[in-house]
C-alpha cells in the first residue's frame, strides 16, 4: 500500500482491510476504482488528488481494478521467482 499527496494506492484485498480498518467508523472514506490504461481514469485521478488536498478529515483511496491487480501480482512473482533463480 503506498501513498501520495494524501491518497493511499490500494493493490489488494488485505491493502483495502488495513486501510478501512485504519480510518475507523467515525471517517468519510472516498474510494476511486482505477485502472492506469484508461484515460478517463487517469483524469479523474488529479480530481481525486484536488479533493484528497481540499478534504484532509477524509480518508482518500485509489483501488487498482481487478486485471492490474492481478497484473502486478503475476510480475511480483515473477520477480521474486528470478531472484531466487538467480542467487
Amino acid at each position: 500500500m503506498t501513498t501520495s499527496s494524501s491518497v493511499t494506492e490500494i493493490t489488494s484485498v488485505e491493502q483495502f482491510q488495513e486501510f478501512i480498518k485504519a480510518a475507523g467508523p467515525d471517517k468519510v472514506v472516498a474510494l476511486n476504482f482505477w485502472a492506469p490504461w484508461a484515460a478517463p481514469c487517469e483524469q479523474m485521478n488529479k480530481v481525486f488528488a484536488e479533493l484528497s488536498e481540499k478534504y484532509p478529515s477524509a480518508a482518500f483511496a485509489q483501488v487498482l481494478s481487478s486485471i492490474q491487480i492481478a497484473n502486478y501480482r503475476l510480475k511480483r512473482n515473477m520477480s521474486r521467482t528470478l531472484q531466487k533463480i538467480s542467487k
